[in-house]
Parts: C-alpha cells; structure tokens; sequence
C-alpha cells in the first residue's frame, strides 16, 4: 500500500530489535552445542562403539522421500552426536549427508534436539543386542581357538618325534 505521494506505508522492522534478536537466538544455540559436547563427553567415557539412528522428520513429495534422523556415529573419524538427511527419489541411489551436531543447520537441531531421548535408548537397546553377539561368539571362538591349539599341539608333537628320532 502507498500514500498519495508514493510513498510505502510498510512499517520496517527495527534494526535494534532484530540485533538484540540475533544476540539470544546465537547464545541460546550456543547453550543448546555446549550441551552436545557435554552429552558426546559423557558417551565418550561410555566407550560405546556402536551407531544409532533415530527419525526426527519425514517428508513426502510426489517423487521424492526426506528422512532426517539424530543419531550417534562415527563421522570424518570423530565419535559424537550427529545429523543425518537422505533424500530418496531424485537418483537411482539415496543422497546422503551427515553432520556432526555443531555443524547441522539451525532447524535440523532444534528437531534433533527433541529426540536425544529417544537416541539414548536406541544406543542402550543397541549395545544389549551387541553385547549379547559378542557374548555367543566369544563361547563359539573360545571352543574353536581350544581345538586349533590342541591339533597344533598334536601336530608339534608329531613333527617333534619325527625330526629327532627319524619316524614317527
């Protein structure tokens, strides 16, 4: 809308308003990573060694799927917090990207961030189920590293008697 001398009458927001906006959104963000970093401290000491991922967002297009999930993983060889968007539908293949938490875009955070519950107990119920294959193969690796040893044994001991005395 314009006044009879063409001027418009939109009122333009205050420049102090939005500096002082920009100001708590950036210390609230910054509140929100020094939390991650306390979260991916703790899970550090966990020495956990698995990767969970949990849903945060689905969209749907005609064509075209994108999932984001909030997950724990090793990315670029560091252990922590991360987000993680596939997009399905435009290539043959997914298109897949990954970000440690810091780094994600603002939105994906404040999504992910509302789900670090949900995170926790899929590394909890992930680790049980890890520990419990490991547990099996432990037992199945023990049996078969007792009977290797005790052909190697048997097979020293042949080749032993065989080598100082000329026969077996």
């Amino acid at each position: 809308m314009t006044t009879p001398s063409g001027q418009s009458t939109r009122r333009i927001p205050s420049l102090d308003g939005l500096s002082s906006t920009a100001k708590i959104l950036t210390e609230a963000s910054r509140k929100l990573t020094s939390a991650i970093e306390k979260l991916n401290a703790a899970f550090k000491k966990l020495n956990l060694g698995i990767t969970a991922w949990v849903p945060t967002q689905t969209l749907m297009g005609v064509h075209v799927t994108e999932y984001e999930e909030i997950g724990y993983a090793r990315y670029k060889g560091t252990w922590g917090i991360c987000i993680r968007q596939t997009i399905e539908g435009h290539d043959p293949e997914p298109e897949e990207t990954i970000w440690h938490f810091d780094d994600a875009p603002r939105d994906m955070r404040i999504r992910g961030a509302e789900h670090l519950y949900e995170l926790v107990a899929k590394l909890d119920e992930i680790a049980k189920e890890t520990t419990q294959k490991i547990t099996e193969r432990v037992t199945d690796t023990e049996e078969l590293a007792t009977t290797i040893d005790a052909i190697a044994n048997d097979a020293r001991g042949k080749a032993k008697l065989y080598v100082k005395g000329g026969q077996q």
